[in-house]
């Protein structure tokens, strides 16, 4: 299969209740209000599929991705601004379903980044997590996102952003909502068009840090490839339906991405951090990840978090630690 719709609608079909997507439960505590995370609550291929679908339903139903067409060819786009969760991935592959191109933004952009990407897509729609409201209205405000008509939103927001979004001109709306209103609209699927191998998946903006940002044109063939390609290549390492991944790199990126789209493809549970990376190895405990896709820094940084608690170990605990470390390298290395 070389797109990604024909992938997701038949794992869905094929594995409806196998886990995919997997996110802490919070809890408030009493008197305080902080917010404790607790075990993981996954959804089914099923339930996503049912959900992704009620987006696409949604968004073409109210012509929030209108069709433009320039010289690079016809494009229906919304925008995802938000930290990894599994709404993100729910938005990413409902948008897909109906060949809407998604345009992801992040925080490190800025502001005037951001303007520049809306501008240039002429986007209609942006989804996002509630704090992106604030930013948003911001540029609105001041006379900017002269496109942006609609934003959808996930978790509670502030009222005051909800009323100063919508004094700014934008029609602001709960994901939540969107998935209840979503439920009594009639099949719609026939208006969508035809997702194929050459329908543009995503645009991929570089951070601007040398001008502008580039957008980068990715189809669904550009990831399917990929993923077969990282099928053939692997060995021992290949990724099974029997494992999990965490997922906190930023979707944003094509790198996390790929291994989203390759989780999907092969039936990998996708759970996603908490948000705050410096709490990451609490979601890694909880998780207990058999995959875990990252870069140096942060392997660095466990590494350096580790020979901080070695160094404070004394006598045979520190001797026995050690020994053990010098084992357990021995093996990999004879093994490898």
């Amino acid at each position: 299969m070389t797109n990604i719709k024909d992938i997701f609608d038949k794992n869905a079909k094929d594995i409806p209740d196998k886990p995919l997507l997997g996110t802490r439960e919070k809890h408030v505590q009493d008197g305080t209000g902080a917010v404790v995370h607790g075990e993981y609550k996954w959804k089914t291929f099923s339930q996503v599929h049912k959900e992704a679908t009620s987006i696409a339903r949604y968004l073409m139903q109210h012509d929030l991705c209108p069709k433009q067409t320039n010289e690079e060819g016809s494009f229906r786009f919304v925008s995802i601004y938000a930290k990894n969760r599994e709404e993100w991935v729910v938005s990413d592959l409902g948008a897909m379903m109906a060949a809407i191109t998604t345009v992801t933004l992040y925080d490190t952009l800025g502001q005037d980044s951001i303007e520049y990407i809306l501008d240039q897509t002429n986007m209609k729609t942006v989804i996002c997590s509630s704090d992106k409201i604030k930013n948003l209205t911001q540029l609105k405000a001041s006379g900017k996102l002269a496109s942006v008509t609609h934003i959808i939103y996930y978790d509670d927001a502030k009222a005051e952003d909800l009323e100063a979004g919508s004094a700014s001109g934008f029609n602001v709306k709960a994901y939540t909502e969107v998935l209840k209103e979503a439920a009594d609209l009639a099949d719609n699927s026939s208006t969508w068009d035809q997702v194929t191998k050459d329908t543009v998946y995503t645009f991929s903006y570089t951070s601007g840090t040398t001008g502008v940002p580039k957008g980068v044109v990715l189809t669904h063939h550009n990831f399917t490839a990929n993923v077969g390609a990282l099928d053939a290549l692997q060995d021992e390492g290949k990724f099974t339906d029997s494992d999990t991944v965490i997922s906190y790199l930023p979707l944003a990126h094509v790198f996390e991405r790929l291994i989203m789209v390759s989780s999907v493809a092969v039936g990998v549970q996708i759970g996603f951090y908490a948000g705050d990376v410096l709490k990451l190895t609490q979601d890694l405990a909880v998780l207990k990840p058999t995959i875990m896709i990252s870069v140096p820094r942060l392997f660095n940084r466990f590494y350096d978090l580790m020979q901080a608690k070695i160094r404070e170990l004394q006598g045979i605990k520190r001797q026995l630690t050690e020994w053990g470390i010098q084992k357990k390298l021995a093996a990999v290395s004879s093994s490898a």
